[in-house]
């Protein structure tokens, strides 16, 4: 018996067609809009495509110089291909989304000294932005721009030896 699915119009989705009794499975991408389809050979997946934001947990990285920073950040993205998105390459946007962001964030930082961090942050988030908007792009997402949330220099304790002393970063410049 066929069953109906409503496909937002803040959303796309994928129609995944099994043919009865072979290995094939096709994948139909799906606009907004009411949807008929059979349960038995068929199965739909839907996926927000418009504007939104993802957030980039919090990383502890060290600069070139050798300090360490906190960073946060959100990326501005959209989806533009939902058969990439969800169906040909892909599993989870924004864990994807996610990995690759910190990758790029993480590159950028440690071939970039403190200084020029606090100089020029903008020009961190724009290398970042294209960074990902390239590598997205394999994968049906426009990411809009990433958005730096935290930044600051953070203290590193580390232990010595079998002491119960730590020392900082701080400890160590003075």
């Amino acid at each position: 018996m066929p069953r109906l699915y409503i496909i937002r119009s803040t959303h796309g989705g994928v129609k995944w067609k099994n043919s009865l009794g072979g290995d094939e499975t096709k994948i139909e991408e799906l606009k907004p809009g009411l949807i008929w389809y059979w349960p038995l050979v068929s199965e739909i997946q839907s996926i927000v495509t418009a504007r939104r934001p993802v957030d980039i947990p919090t990383m502890s990285i060290l600069t070139k110089d050798g300090r360490s920073i906190i960073i946060s950040a959100a990326v501005v993205f959209r989806i533009n291909n939902v058969t990439l998105a969800l169906g040909e390459r892909n599993w989870d946007v924004d864990s994807t989304l996610v990995d690759i962001a910190q990758a790029a964030i993480f590159d950028e930082v440690r071939s970039t000294s403190f200084e020029e961090l606090l100089n020029g942050t903008d020009q961190l988030l724009d290398t970042v932005t294209t960074t990902c908007k390239t590598e997205m792009k394999k994968f049906g997402v426009l990411v809009e721009k990433i958005l730096a949330k935290d930044f600051d220099k953070s203290k590193t304790y580390r232990q010595l030896g079998d002491a119960a002393s730590f020392i900082t970063e701080e400890d160590e410049e003075e």
